[in-house]
């Protein structure tokens, strides 16, 4: 039987979550490939925090808990607030590959690829990283330098995958 503590807990949980892979998304180089996936987490995290904010401090509980459960969140809001919810919004866009350029010798799964971004009006943002993928929803990303790259390491392929289907010109 569910009871309203149960509930609370749940949604804490649930909010819990989403924080937790909103982080390792925006702040790590693990990364959310599906955009149905991404947009849920990014703005899940902007709604979600102050839902349960205002959740936790209605039903809250005068333990240690309860008040963990209302502090935690209101200091979330503050790390949105300096980061811009505008800006989380806008990031929620997942990285298109657009060209991979270079494939592992050792490891076809890791790659290097020219990714780029759609962040609405505010056109593109550009990237070349190395990309390591997880059952195409997840990736490991680190950023590459192509000139300090180990020739013996990679093999050069240029193909183009174009998944924003942007038109050549």
């Amino acid at each position: 039987m569910l009871t309203r503590k149960n509930v609370l807990v749940l949604l804490n949980c649930f909010y819990a979550g989403i924080l937790i892979l909103f982080i390792v998304d925006y702040f790590i180089g693990f990364e959310i490939r599906l955009q149905l996936l991404k947009s849920f987490v990014y703005i899940g995290v902007l709604i979600g925090t102050l839902v349960i904010i205002i959740i936790n401090l209605v039903f809250i509980e005068h333990n240690i808990w309860g008040k963990i459960g209302f502090i935690f969140p209101v200091g979330v809001a503050f790390g949105i607030i300096y980061l811009n919810p505008l800006h989380i919004y806008f990031m929620s866009s997942t990285w298109k590959t657009q060209t991979i350029l270079y494939e592992n010798k050792l490891h076809r799964n890791i790659n290097i690829q020219h990714q780029m971004q759609d962040t609405g009006t505010h056109g593109y943002n550009n990237r070349i990283v190395e990309v390591e993928n997880f059952f195409q929803i997840f990736s490991i990303v680190k950023n590459v330098n192509l000139n300090e790259l180990r020739e013996t390491q990679w093999l050069e392929i240029n193909k183009d995958v174009n998944e924003l289907k942007l038109k050549g010109g």
